[in-house]
Order: C-alpha cells, then structure tokens, then sequence
C-alpha cells in the first residue's frame, strides 16, 4: 500500500506556563527559555510570512498555504501498511538526509516527510528547471519559479509533482533497492492527483484553469520507468544536446497516452493556446508535446511555440571561417536530389537542421565566439518540430519515384536527429524502431535495386544512417551489405566527403560510422573473392 502524507497536528496560538517555586537546573532553565522563544518565534514567522518573501533564487520551493496541504485528502486504502511503508523507506531518509526540519512548522508543503520534500526539491533542481533555460548559467528562469508556485491554488498540481517527482528519481538510477516502495507511493500521489483532476473537471463549468492543465501535462510524462535496453551500451562521443532539457531523464518514463490525450482536448476546450495566461506555460507544452512525439514516433498535436527564426539571420551564431564551410556543403546532396521539387517542407527541414549541425559544431569547438547552448537548444527544440511534422506516405501500393526518396529521407533525418538533434535514451528504443522502419521502406520497391531510384551518394548516407540505429539488432547485416553494395572502392576519407553532403556531425557521427564503414570495406572484398563478378 502506498504511503500518505502525515498530518501535523493543529499548532496551539497560545502558550500557557505552569509557574512553579521548585528549584530549577541550569538546563531545565534554558529548555524552558528555548520552548518560549521557539513558540513566540513561529507565531511571528507565521503572521509575517508572504510569498514574496519565501521565493527566492536560492530554492525552488513553493509557498503554500496550509489549507492545500495534501495531507488533508483521503482515499479508502490510505491507513492500512502506512507503518510497513514507512520502515521501508527508512534507509531512504536516511540517503536523503534528516536536515530539512523546520522548527516553525512553516514548511511550504506541509504535513509531508521530509524525504518526500528532497525528492521534489531535486526534481526541481536536476530536471523541472532545465524545461525552461535561463540565459545566464546558475539562474533558474522566473517562470519556473511560477509554475511551482501555481500548487498554491492546486492541490491536483501538488499530487503529481509529487508524483512526477518520484518518477524523476528513479530514472536517475538511484534507490534501486527501494523502487516498488516508491513505485507504490508514485501511484498513490498520482491516484489523488486524478481524483482532484476528476473533481475540479466536474466542478469547473467553463474552461479548465492553467494549473490543472499543468497538473494532467505533468503526469502524461511522469509514469513508471521504462526499463534500459538489455543491449550494452556502446560509448561513443555523445551530442551536446544530449542532456539539453533533460531529456535524457524524461524520456525514460513511461508516456501515458490519456493523459497526453486529454491535453490536446483540453487545450481546445480553452479555446487554443492563446488563451493560456501562465507565463511560460506554452512553451512547456509546445517542448512537452516534441518530447512525447519524439519517443512515440508519431507527430505534434499542438501548434509550435517558440523562436523560429535562423540563429544565422537572428545573429545568435556569428559564423566563422569553419562554421560558413560546414554550413555551405551540408544539404548539397538533398538538392542535387531534386527535393526542392518533390517536398518544399522537407527541403526547409533539412536546411534547419544542416544549420542547427553548424552551430552544434561550431559551440563543440568553442572557438572564435561560438553560438550560446540556450539559442541551439531553443532552435532545436524548432527544428526536431518541423523534422516530427513530415507525415508519412501511407499509401500501400508500391510508391512513386518522389514518393519513395520522401520516405527514406524522413526516415533516415529523424535517425539522424536521434543521433544529434534530439537525442534519446536506448530504454525508448528508436534506433531499432527506425532502422526497421527504413529497411521496410527500402524493400517495398519489390525486386527493384534502391540504388535503380536513389542517387548513389544519397543511398549510401542512408544505408550509413540506417547501419548505425541497427547496430546489434537483427537489421544491422542488412544494412551494413547495403553499403557494401556500393560499386565504387571509396576510402574512408572519400566515404567521409560524400557524407558531408547530406547531414553529418563529424565528432558525434564519425565515431560510430567508421568501424561500419570497414565492416562494410571487409564484406566487399570477401563478396568479390567469393564471386569475381561482384562490382
């Protein structure tokens, strides 16, 4: 059974002393002294206290006021196995640490343990803050501070941050040992969160309040964690973008699908985004909506929000000798492929994201005034967008010439934004899910060769493209004989020229291609000793 939140019991307004003529130690003289100065001082604190006086740039804790305690909601489970709980979790609290006790009783969240208190503020701090990056490094943006204080009105918000919380930690890889303990208390926060949701939906007769949008949009993406892929982690230089936004931890959390549902149909219901009023609240939505289509390979439901504007023609990247180079070859391929003609959108996608290559590399050298994280992570936040907004080709018949080039360039970009771009953990396994989409792509021309309609140079990016997600699945000989299929005795280095044509990132790329592309080298020469006819 999971574990509430302990109430406190009501603290007395009024101190009353029995006087007594006895004797006194020294000692009982001044825990008598200590007990009126703590009490005089929390009924001041307690008459003094504001919200704007409790947030400060130091904590991200919320001020709220005592009657949205959670403490204060029930369910008919709530007080059986409490006490086997709470023993369990001992070892826990101790981990945590006992420090945050608050002699005035004045906590911001209170009546809940403070081990619950740690794994909020470190959710906060390690994830929740980063959805929203301040421009300057050690700053948490003000709105973040202002969708935590909007818990004060909400206690559905409070459950399933609570909730979410819990979540975060666990993908983290910590308390192992402790997860169906937690795994328990997760679901109870998140069961009286949808309570309180259910309650403020039937009550609420017009549109529903921001806050108890940010409550459902915090527990689409807050659920259980999704187990890591059993394949070994190969170690290669990871993108910057990486662990940008923390995706990196959220996307190991199970998506669930009604809640992240009900938020396109609320979102409606409010008469769109415009009328959203919680500062930054829209932008959280639009990142939130990316990261879920991302992991679930599907496309945005919500209108984008954000800057869309070049970081070029912004000048928020200041190009320099190699950035132009890079910047001037990347994509050449794409247009001597003529889809410029077949998809203007695709063709404005891949020019966002060779432009979004360009300045990753450029900040990865750190040379000659490199562009700012912030401005790349916001782009590519765009970008992925516009890569995620390319609909598939859904027609069951064998594909048109235009058609299939479409299709095997939306595939083979999103596994090269899952490289570079937007980059996810292996528990969502995307990679593998590419891969064997693009190969269902490549072979639904029949007994037609894919080279007999796609450029060579173009196949050979997007067998490198595919070779990569399928590494140590089935799929990977198919791909890796793809590019051994090539005529022409390319060295690594003329490889290497042809790939920077299409979309490549040298330091996060390279690592990964080269030992295929000698894998590949290796296949060739043993298909031609086999066979004197192979090209």
């Amino acid at each position: 059974m999971a574990i509430s939140s302990t109430q406190n019991p009501p603290r007395p307004k009024f101190k009353f002393l029995i006087v007594s003529n006895e004797p006194k130690t020294a000692k009982e003289r001044e825990l008598e002294t200590t007990e009126i100065r703590t009490h005089a001082a929390r009924v001041s604190y307690r008459k003094n206290n504001t919200s704007a006086g409790r947030t400060s740039k130091v904590s991200l804790r919320a001020v709220r006021d005592s009657s949205t305690s959670t403490g204060s909601e029930s369910t008919s489970t709530e007080n059986s196995d409490n006490e086997s709980d709470e023993s369990s979790l001992l070892s826990l609290r101790k981990t945590l640490g006992g420090g945050r006790v608050d002699p005035f009783d004045a906590d911001s969240v209170p009546g809940l343990p403070p081990w619950i208190l740690d794994l909020v503020d470190n959710a906060w701090t390690n994830a929740w803050c980063t959805l929203r990056t301040h421009r300057t490094d050690g700053l948490v943006h003000p709105d973040v501070y202002g969708w935590r204080r909007a818990g004060l009105s909400c206690p559905a918000l409070v459950h399933a941050h609570i909730s979410g919380a819990i979540g975060i930690a666990l993908a983290q890889g910590a308390w192992a040992d402790l997860r169906s303990q937690l795994h328990r208390t997760q679901i109870y926060h998140a069961t009286l969160a949808i309570n309180c949701v259910r309650k403020e939906l039937e009550r609420s007769k017009g549109a529903p309040p921001d806050e108890l949008l940010l409550s459902i949009m915090t527990m689409s993406g807050h659920g259980e964690v999704v187990d890591e892929d059993e394949r070994p982690n190969q170690i290669y230089a990871e993108s910057p973008l990486a662990r940008a936004n923390r995706v990196d931890i959220f996307a190991k959390l199970k998506i669930t699908d009604a809640h992240a549902q009900a938020i396109g149909n609320l979102v409606e219901k409010k008469g769109g985004l415009d009328n959203i009023a919680l500062p930054g609240f829209r932008n959280l939505l639009s990142l939130t909506d990316v990261l879920q289509s991302s992991v679930k390979g599907t496309q945005p439901q919500l209108p984008f929000v954000g800057e869309k504007e070049s970081l070029v023609s912004s000048r928020k990247h200041i190009l320099d000798r190699k950035a132009l180079e890079i910047n001037t070859i990347l994509g050449t391929g794409f247009e001597q492929a003529g889809m410029v003609d077949i998809s203007t959108d695709m063709y404005t996608a891949l020019l966002a994201a060779c432009e979004l290559t360009a300045a990753l590399d450029h900040f990865q050298r750190d040379e000659n005034h490199p562009p700012a994280l912030v401005d790349i992570v916001e782009y590519r936040r765009y970008v992925q967008y516009r890569l995620l907004s390319l609909g598939p080709v859904t027609s069951i018949s064998p594909l048109s010439d235009d058609d299939y080039v479409y299709e095997v360039c939306r595939i083979a970009v999103l596994i090269y934004s899952d490289l570079n771009i937007w980059p996810l953990p292996s528990s969502t396994k995307a990679r593998p899910r590419l891969a064997k989409q693009l190969r269902r792509c490549l072979e639904r021309q029949g007994t037609g060769l894919s080279e007999d309609t796609l450029p060579q140079d173009l196949l050979l990016w997007v067998a490198m493209m595919g070779a990569i997600a399928a590494s140590q699945t089935k799929e990977a000989e198919y791909f890796v004989s793809l590019l051994a299929q090539d005529p022409r005795d390319l060295s690594w280095k003329n490889f290497h020229s042809v790939m920077l044509q299409y979309l490549w990132c040298d330091f996060v790329v390279s690592p990964m291609a080269q030992p295929l592309w000698y894998q590949a080298c290796v296949m060739k020469a043993t298909m031609r000793l086999l066979d004197p006819d192979t090209p």
